[in-house]
């Protein structure tokens, strides 16, 4: 108080003792007195400055000490008080420039050195930060509070092991100071030492049962012990201490989330945010619970509000892109997980969900490249596999995806998620009884699993075992009563079992949550068209354009047509799209086509071309290819019947609408000679999953074959010729030997030796087809519920004249079938 008049200094004395007394009351109005008669006297506007501070008047404290410091420019103490009162105000920048000018002042002062450190702290600026408080342990060793601080912020810098021996140096000083067992517990819980970390807790407990922080610390780690209820335990002691601190309610809503406690986590996260609105953390978790809730609209608008608080919470960002590719808004879920990895280019997760997008997106190049980034940093992380399996699996890379599955497999043997995927893959490459193996295996992992029980409901139906399907498939609606898949999944077993009405409400229902599902309608337009509705169900049957193996033939720039697309005088491409059978039935529409529309060229698969010249003039026989073609309109074969509004009265039966060449005709009846009752046989088609069912062993013509002068002349080509090598004993079946239909047009050989043929006898395959366009006597096998052209219950086919249809009475009874046609032929000739 050097230089202050007597009265003055008197007065200072008398407030600093009652100040020190702690009446700071009496103190403060003595340093008002003082500064009424000198406003600039320092030592009265620091010391009230200090005062103000400490009764929490911070604002005035400020304002004081500035004043002392604009007193004293050169004062290392007031220009220390003065920062530290800026920092408790949260002005830590303005802090830190008094601080700088404390230690330029005075470089020894270890209190502004912590000042300054801390201030630098709190601006972020941690490396500079822990500069400034090894600079204070330089000038004062034993400077606890500096230890502290230093050891935060190398756990801010991810440097757990350095920061947890600073905190226990501060221990071997003083070991019941809380805040450093605390903190002592935080490090060993990130140092993945959870039993130790819940020790430090406790000791802080034995001496503080109150203490909140310690308490929901131990809750979270006792949880990730899997302890729930010792964890939910602790949570709930914390809350009780302090149930106003919100961040003790979102440990606890983890905890709930663990225990399958949706409703009570989500309410702990919503009585948090209720306490603090701006809490990011409660929006994120919230997100997560409403995710697993199903209700992703809501959950994509809580991680929206977490991002617009902290716009770089990758949590929250990857959630968002997750949310946005389930709501289909695959773009928008590429930019949000392309934000996250332009914070983090090493966001692994990030970069593999991307990938998924991209695979949605059908960019499957790309997709594959970010699996494969995300598969070479983390190696060992199953998900990542599984997430490639995927796009493998959709580039029909099939055995490369089953590898993925198997290795994902090896490093998290309990994944459900891997099980049931390894499952779809299998029942896809047809191997249908692994499949089975490892939906009941991902069944097992995770019982309510509503996909594990789908998957082996569908490697049921393909092996026939359809009662069985249906009770999967019953089990996966029950589980998710509104998954559109699951339904149509149910519907296509109902319908194999010939409950068709059961089916038709199983399709309809889907489609009423997924108007889209292509599937559903798809499935629902073979049922209605079995059942003879074409009005409804042609229309529906243009679904099948949606279908991702539906060819694109023809230039893509030329329009396709649609219903409702006039034909009349246009110049119409009509192209193949399905199966030869397919392109055999409805080629019969051409003709009609041709009287509305101008010009019609057809372009059926290459083997055809020979073939369908038979249909005459007209009808141009072209190669989609050339590119010298000119057309207005693009139209798919099987859409003709729509185009043309048939009905199932107006078919068009005109028969023969194909022919033979009777070069070949005469060249095939001399090799067949003219004895006996020639019937040509054919009994199995290509081996795939639309044949399931259709075919027939070729010993169940046996029968037919011991009949006394019947000739069985094989027409198989391909698939099933291997049992001719096996018949039963008596049973002989002539070849036509391996010339027959061995050029590179198909059926032309087929054609002419069914013109000397007495009968024709076929499963459902492109034979039965061109047996009728050539109007032959054609038996054909049908299944119990067989394909939607050939209707149900009636013996005889609208589009076939000369054909007779012998159906299953019971699913997968051919021996009926074929005992039927013994007992016709005996009556047929």
């Amino acid at each position: 108080m050097t230089g202050t008049p007597g009265g003055t200094v008197a007065t200072l004395q008398k407030a600093l003792a009652r100040h020190q007394a702690g009446d700071l009351a009496g103190a403060a109005e003595l340093y008002e007195a003082v500064l009424r008669a000198r406003p600039d006297q320092f030592d009265a506007l620091q010391l009230l400055g200090i005062l103000h501070g400490q009764s929490g008047r911070l604002a005035r404290a400020a304002e004081l000490l500035s004043a002392a410091v604009r007193a004293r420019p050169d004062h290392a103490g007031a220009r220390f008080n003065l920062g530290s009162t800026l920092r408790r105000l949260d002005r830590s920048a303005e802090a830190l420039d008094h601080f700088d000018k404390a230690v330029v002042i005075e470089p020894a002062m270890a209190d502004a050195h912590f000042g300054r450190a801390n201030a630098l702290s709190d601006l972020g600026r941690f490396a500079e930060a822990l500069a400034g408080y090894d600079r204070v342990i330089g000038l004062k060793p034993d400077h606890l509070d500096a230890l502290m601080r230093r050891a935060i912020v190398l756990q801010a810098l991810g440097r757990t092991a350095p920061a947890l021996e600073g905190v226990e140096r501060v221990l071997r000083s003083n070991g019941s100071r809380l805040d450093a067992l605390r903190l002592r517990g935080m490090l060993l819980a990130a140092a993945g030492r959870p039993q130790e970390a819940i020790l430090s807790f406790e000791r802080v407990l034995a001496v503080d049962p109150r203490e909140a922080d310690s308490l929901s610390n131990r809750g979270n780690l006792l949880s990730g012990l899997g302890r729930l209820d010792e964890a939910l335990a602790s949570h709930d002691a914390a809350i009780a201490v302090r149930p106003d601190q919100p961040a003790l309610y979102v440990n606890r809503g983890a905890t709930l989330e663990a225990m399958k406690r949706v409703a009570d986590a989500l309410a702990d996260y919503d009585r948090a945010l209720s306490l603090q609105p701006r809490l990011v953390e409660a929006h994120i978790n919230r997100a997560i619970v409403l995710h697993a809730l199903g209700r992703s609209a809501e959950a994509l608008s809580g991680c929206d509000a977490a991002l617009a608080l902290d716009g770089k919470r990758a949590a929250a960002i990857r959630l968002r892109g997750s949310l946005l590719a389930e709501l289909g808004r695959p773009q928008e879920a590429l930019a949000s997980f392309d934000r996250a990895i332009a914070l983090d280019a090493g966001d692994a997760e990030s970069i593999s969900r991307r990938g998924d997008v991209l695979r949605i997106l059908g960019r499957l190049g790309e997709a594959l490249a970010s699996h494969d980034q995300a598969v070479a940093a983390h190696p060992d992380r199953a998900e990542f596999l599984i997430n490639r399996s995927t796009t493998l699996a959709e580039l029909k890379r099939s055995a490369e995806a089953l590898a993925d599955l198997d290795r994902a497999l090896s490093i998290e043997p309990a994944s459900a998620v891997a099980q049931v995927n390894r499952a779809i893959l299998l029942r896809r490459m047809g191997r249908l009884h692994e499949a089975l193996v490892s939906s009941d295996a991902a069944i097992a992992l995770k019982p309510d699993l509503a996909v594990a029980h789908g998957s082996r409901g569908s490697a049921l139906w393909e092996l026939g075992r359809l009662e069985e399907s249906l009770a999967s498939h019953d089990r996966a609606v029950a589980l998710t009563p509104d998954d559109a898949d699951a339904l149509a999944n149910r519907g296509a077993t109902l319908l194999g079992l010939q409950r068709l009405d059961e089916a038709l409400a199983c399709y309809d229902r889907s489609l009423a949550l997924h108007p889209g599902e292509g599937e559903a309608a798809w499935n629902k337009s073979q049922l209605l068209l079995l059942r003879g509705d074409f009005t409804q169900g042609l229309p529906l049957y243009e679904e099948r354009r949606r279908k991702p193996e539906f060819p694109t033939v023809g230039d893509p720039a030329v329009p396709s047509w649609r219903p409702g697309v006039s034909l009349a005088g246009r110049s119409v491409l009509v192209h193949w799209e399905q199966g030869m059978g397919d392109t055999i039935q409805f080629c019969r529409y051409l003709h009609r086509l041709a009287a509305q529309a101008g010009r019609v060229l057809f372009a059926a698969q290459r083997p055809l071309a020979g073939l369908m010249r038979g249909l005459g003039p007209g009808i141009e026989i072209v190669d989609p290819a050339d590119p010298a073609l000119r057309y207005d309109l693009r139209l798919p074969l099987l859409s003709l019947p729509l185009a043309l509004a048939t009905t199932p009265d107006t078919i068009p039966a005109d028969v023969p609408y194909l022919g033979a060449e009777p070069e070949r005709v005469a060249r095939w009846r001399r090799r067949l000679g003219e004895g006996g009752l020639r019937i040509g046989i054919c009994w199995q088609g290509n081996p795939s999953l639309v044949d399931r069912g259709r075919s027939y062993p070729l010993a169940a013509l046996a029968g037919l074959a011991r009949r006394p002068g019947t000739r069985l002349l094989s027409l198989q080509k391909g698939h099933g010729v291997e049992q001719l090598g096996a018949l039963p004993q008596g049973m002989t079946v002539e070849s036509l030997g391996d010339d027959f239909d061995s050029g590179p047009d198909a059926f032309l050989d087929s054609a002419a030796v069914m013109q000397s043929l007495d009968l024709v006898i076929t499963s459902d395959t492109a034979m039965a087809h061109l047996a009728g366009a050539l109007a032959r006597p054609v038996w054909v096998a049908l299944k119990q519920v067989p394909d939607w052209r050939w209707f149900l219950d009636r013996p005889s086919s609208p589009w076939y004249p000369t054909m007779t249809l012998f159906r299953q009475q019971q699913r997968g009874d051919w021996a009926g079938v074929f005992d039927a046609m013994v007992a016709r032929l005996s009556e047929w000739r």
